[in-house]
């Protein structure tokens, strides 16, 4: 095997994260991340579903290091959740 892939989760600092962290509201973070993606961020998740979908890891190995297993078996079962849609009221 070659080596260690990447896995990181990308945070841009846009008007949104800017905000959240100006009112000190760090909870809905993860959220700000998840619905980022045409900003260019990525959940820790979304890295482990995208190495696992290009064959690059196992699906166990992705669950092994995934902060939430359910939330990444939902996402490779086709379910994705819009969850931080819903908390950031969007």
């Amino acid at each position: 095997s070659g080596g260690v892939l990447p896995v990181v989760e990308i945070m841009i600092n846009t008007p949104t994260v800017h905000k959240l962290l100006l009112s000190n509201k760090l909870e809905t973070l993860h959220a700000a991340i998840e619905t980022g993606k045409e900003d260019g961020m990525q959940t820790f998740n979304q890295a482990l579903y995208k190495l696992i979908k290009s064959g690059q890891i196992s699906e166990k190995d992705g669950m092994d290091q995934s902060p939430n297993p359910e939330a990444l078996k939902m996402n490779l079962q086709g379910i994705f959740l819009d969850e931080g849609s819903r908390i950031l009221g969007e």
